[in-house]
């Protein structure tokens, strides 16, 4: 697709707003890292359990692993998305203050 093609489909920030976002991860770099041990951990109990108790124990480990890892994905993709509602609100209140004339709204943040 084309940068025209996503500007249409409103993909891509409006152009006032490139490179006001904060860059960086929300990733929860501790619970990433976390649920990275939980399920080497629980692989490498598969393996090694030969089908008896600690195989079960690692099936167990890595469904907990693969439920802590969907929670740690979907609340970083939650707090990108609120952040950048929160930019586009900034934005749009901006904007509006602008086109008011006053300057009411510039210390709002404070």
């Amino acid at each position: 697709m084309s940068q025209k093609d996503l500007e249409e489909a409103g993909i891509l920030l409006p152009k006032d707003l490139w490179g006001h976002a904060r860059k960086g991860s929300t990733v929860n770099i501790f619970g990433l890292i976390l649920a990275g041990i939980l399920g080497i951990g629980s692989g490498a109990m598969i393996y090694l359990g030969d089908g008896t108790l600690l195989t079960w124990i690692g099936v167990l480990g890595y469904f907990l692993f693969l439920g802590l890892f969907l929670f740690v994905s979907l609340r970083a993709i939650t707090k990108q998305n609120d952040r950048l509602e929160n930019l586009l609100a900034k934005s749009k209140k901006g904007k509006e203050t602008l086109a008011r004339g006053d300057n009411s709204g510039e210390n709002d943040e404070q």
